[in-house]
């Protein structure tokens, strides 16, 4: 989902926080307005979904702790990927 407002408060909280990986972020939408709810430092649920769709960034993670720059191949998406979840159960 591409959405300027959301690239914006993700924009403003990493120069605000100046954290340098991960940080999963939950924002509810009401009356056109977006809130912030929950920050969590960790890869949320959402990630199997970016790196399916190109992106990886534990590689570039581990990079930038290299000193390395920023490569847009692994942090770039292809934002018509489609995907799902799906849970198996498993009899031990």
């Amino acid at each position: 989902m591409q959405n300027v407002e959301l690239e914006n408060i993700g924009k403003k909280l990493s120069e605000k926080l100046s954290h340098i990986a991960v940080l999963d972020t939950d924002c509810l939408e009401q009356d056109g307005k977006f809130y912030v709810l929950e920050m969590n430092a960790r890869f949320g649920g959402q990630y199997p979904f970016s790196h399916l769709a190109g992106a990886d960034i534990p590689k570039q993670i581990i990079d930038w702790l290299y000193g390395l720059p920023t490569n847009p191949s692994d942090t770039n998406i292809d934002i018509d990927t489609l995907g799902f979840k799906d849970i198996l159960p498993v009899k031990l």
